[in-house]
């Protein structure tokens, strides 16, 4: 009983009265407080304790200050018992009409959510509100979430909110109405708003009835509105008419960033006696059309829209030329999305649970979504001359080879950087006369990645080539060696304004399919990098025994020295240097006498204890 609680004006917060027992409800339905009679006693003991040292308690309402005056937060450190009503009016009144009280409290919160349900007055909940939203308009000046899901909406509920949403006095962001029993009719009227609306960001229309005229009025509305983001539109009917209506205005929209359509079977057919069989490849072909044309779009769920093969291919077709969808939802269909986002009807879909899903192929990661799948963008590079044994000077392209695109060629693009000619000129100055053949050349390439190990490798002119200043290994399936990255998962969403890497930008290079099979299998090509590090069978212990390359492994490493470039020493006597390190002398062991050779094998051998990190340079003294 009422009477038993205590007095107002204690200090109780919400979050305490729920743990004694109050339930605190919308103020549609009061403050409606249920305990057991036993308890009453000891609870009323516990407030009085709970009085004397109480820590105040925010919630999520504001106060709107005078004119000029910003909005701050509001503290309530107990709850109020609201009326619906005052006791003059009768009780059909009380039904349906706000108490001052009420008016009072419900202008300071930012979000509301009336759920379905019985007040005290046997009403039900979005009754008392939702009719009178469009004159209490200035009641509702701060509200910005409004969630109306699980009512059974009436139509003076939806005019009202129609009215209150199209009002330049209304702030709502964000609207939820899933599961609100919305026809058709009743949608198209709540959203014929958005001509006139310029606060809301979020639609939130899921399991209801919406067809052709809520898909007409919202394509009109698309059409006007620049403002709304986001639209959730699964589990209704749109097809047909509907979805061609929608493309219409999501072809001029430029605002809209996320459209959830899932659940809808897109590809059904009218229902109309006589309709045209052609109609669902029309609404389909204005569909995909919008998609090429929209720029703004990021975020797209089509999965389980139950689309065949024509109605795939349609889309894809469109999608091609589109490159700001990178999250794609496509699951439940006749086609699935590869690493780059193209639709794709030739992959078959494995399952992705299985143990080796890292030493698969497309078909492991088809149908992925970059951001739902935490997928992470990665910079691949290739310097010429210390990558590989790439000439500088060479316009022969350098692909790229990964094993989750089946090793198909992607091709790379280059990049020249030129040394600075003085201390005030930057990294990428442009060269003088007679300095346009110099500078260091760079192939690179930005790509997304599931989490997991990579494989990669790189190519020119048929030449498997692996960079020798990157992560190597022998594949575990074709036993050659590799280079591979071990991707970390993303951690937060994947943000568009920062990614590089664009979805369906390019294609891959075509290279004919037995040239690919046997790169894949294939051993990089030897160069003086590579010849370092390699072992040269069992009885040699991995000496460097390459009479041959001898020479030019030592101007190679010469050459990465700074002796010239700090001037230490000049041409002359880098010469009398390379022939003393080159000559051989009777005295060393291991290397057959040469003392480059032996400072190779001590760096051979030093370099792989576990006595330094990896990123560890060392000195070797003349005496060792």
């Amino acid at each position: 009983p009422l009477s038993s609680l205590p007095s107002p004006s204690l200090p109780f917060s919400s979050r305490r009265f729920a743990s004694y027992g109050f339930i605190p409800f919308l103020p549609s339905q009061l403050a409606m407080v249920t305990f057991k009679k036993s308890k009453a006693k000891q609870i009323q003991h516990r407030a009085k304790v709970m009085a004397r040292a109480e820590v105040p308690h925010h919630v999520n309402y504001k106060f709107g200050g005078p004119k000029g005056e910003g909005s701050k937060n509001f503290t309530q450190p107990w709850l109020e018992r609201i009326d619906l009503s005052g006791s003059s009016q009768s009780s059909s009144q009380k039904n349906n009409t706000i108490g001052a009280k009420s008016k009072a409290t419900l202008g300071k919160t930012t979000m509301l959510t009336v759920r379905k349900g019985e007040n005290d007055h046997g009403g039900d909940a979005g009754d008392a509100i939702l009719p009178q939203l469009s004159e209490l308009t200035s009641v509702f000046r701060y509200l910005e979430v409004l969630d109306i899901s699980g009512n059974q909406m009436s139509k003076t509920g939806v005019v009202s909110l129609k009215e209150f949403l199209g009002k330049r006095e209304c702030h709502v962001v964000s609207l939820k109405a899933d599961h609100a029993n919305l026809s058709d009719g009743a949608g198209a009227s709540l959203l014929s708003c958005l001509k006139e609306n310029v606060s809301l960001r979020k639609i939130h229309l899921a399991h209801n009835c919406l067809k052709h005229k809520a898909m007409q009025v919202l394509g009109d509305g698309l059409e006007d509105n620049n403002t709304l983001t986001s639209i959730t539109l699964s589990w209704n009917n749109v097809f047909g008419v509907g979805l061609q209506a929608l493309a219409n205005g999501l072809a001029v929209n430029k605002g809209l960033k996320k459209l959830d359509l899932s659940w809808n079977l897109l590809g059904r057919l009218e229902e109309e006696a006589g309709a045209s069989a052609e109609i669902p490849r029309d609404a389909m072909r204005a569909f995909a059309d919008a998609l090429g044309t929209n720029r703004t779009l990021v975020l797209l769920d089509l999965s389980n829209c139950s689309l065949d093969i024509d109605l795939c291919g349609i889309l894809g077709k469109g999608l091609a030329h589109n490159n700001s969808i990178f999250g794609l939802h496509f699951i439940g269909n006749k086609a699935t999305t590869d690493a780059k986002g193209f639709l794709r009807l030739d992959i078959a879909t494995e399952d992705l649970t299985t143990e080796d899903i890292k030493d698969q192929g497309e078909s492991s990661f088809c149908g992925q979504c970059w951001d739902q799948h935490k997928w992470v963008e990665h910079r691949f590079t290739f310097t010429a001359g210390h990558s590989g044994p790439v000439d500088p000077q060479s316009r022969d392209p350098v692909y790229l080879h990964l094993m989750l695109d089946d090793w198909k060629p992607d091709n790379m693009s280059v990049e020249r950087i030129f040394p600075k000619r003085n201390q005030k000129d930057a990294v990428g100055a442009r060269p003088g006369p007679g300095e346009q053949q110099g500078g260091e050349v760079i192939y690179k390439l930005s790509r997304m990645l599931p989490p997991g190990r990579v494989w990669y490798f790189f190519s020119q002119q048929g030449r498997v080539l692996c960079a020798c200043d990157q992560l190597m290994a022998n594949h575990p399936r074709y036993h050659v060696p590799r280079n591979f990255v071990d991707v970390e998962p993303r951690e937060g969403r994947l943000k568009a304004n920062l990614v590089m890497s664009q979805p369906r930008l390019h294609e891959w290079v075509s290279m004919p399919e037995d040239v690919l099979s046997s790169m894949r299998v294939s051993r990089p090509e030897w160069d003086v990098l590579h010849s370092i590090y390699a072992s040269r069978g069992e009885n040699n212990a991995g000496r460097f025994l390459d009479e041959d390359a001898v020479s030019d492994a030592l101007r190679t490493d010469l050459g990465l020295t700074k002796l010239l470039a700090m001037r230490l020493v000049d041409e002359a006597e880098m010469e009398v240097l390379r022939g003393v390190l080159e000559e051989n002398s009777s005295g060393c062991e291991y290397a057959s006498g040469s003392i480059y050779k032996s400072i190779v094998t001590l760096y051979r051998w030093y370099g792989p204890q576990e006595c330094h990190s990896h990123d560890d340079s060392f000195t070797i003294s003349w005496t060792e």
